[in-house]
């Protein structure tokens, strides 16, 4: 996905590496630093999903061959498709109460978001990376789907670079992967 993709944004879009995630200095709970950081370092896009605001953040490999977008989904409480969060009753943290807000971090296939992004459900399967983390602090890697290296898209062990950089900087409380 080529940075030309990303031309109608407003303002010039700042490109982060995995790695420079680890110089991010937020001293907050989980729930000023996902706001800072989603200020900072994320331009907020133009249409939403589901009636949630989305954020784009542009990331380059490793390899610096490919620059992928990892999208945030802020989804409130009244407005999820389920008020109670399945992955955490399956992992025995059903007797925390869910927060009010959960983000949802999406870096879908290809170029499938901006073809369907109207219907983009945050159930789909297909992403190569989908994460949640609950206003709490409590999150849970729910995939990733590229596991062998290739040039149009980030690999596995980036992905996991890139979900312990994102929980370290925003200070989670708990991640389930």
């Amino acid at each position: 996905m080529a940075l030309t993709d990303f031309k109608k944004r407003k303002r010039t879009p700042q490109v982060l590496t995995i790695h420079s995630l680890a110089s991010l200095v937020l001293h907050g709970s989980f729930r000023e630093n996902i706001r800072e950081f989603l200020k900072k370092r994320a331009g907020i896009e133009d249409y939403s999903v589901g009636g949630s605001p989305v954020w784009c953040t542009l990331f380059e490999s490793e390899s610096g061959d490919v620059v992928f977008p990892l999208y945030t989904v802020e989804v409130a409480v009244e407005r999820a498709a389920e008020p109670l969060c399945n992955p955490c009753r399956c992992v025995g943290w059903g007797h925390h109460f869910v927060s009010k807000r959960s983000y949802h971090m999406i870096i879908p296939e290809g170029e499938e978001w901006k073809k369907h992004r109207w219907k983009l459900s945050l159930e789909l399967e297909e992403h190569l990376f989908h994460a949640v983390i609950h206003c709490n602090g409590f999150g849970h890697l729910l995939c990733i789907n590229k596991i062998e290296e290739n040039s149009k898209h980030p690999h596995g062990e980036e992905l996991m670079n890139l979900w312990d950089n994102l929980c370290t900087i925003l200070q989670t409380r708990y991640r389930e992967t």
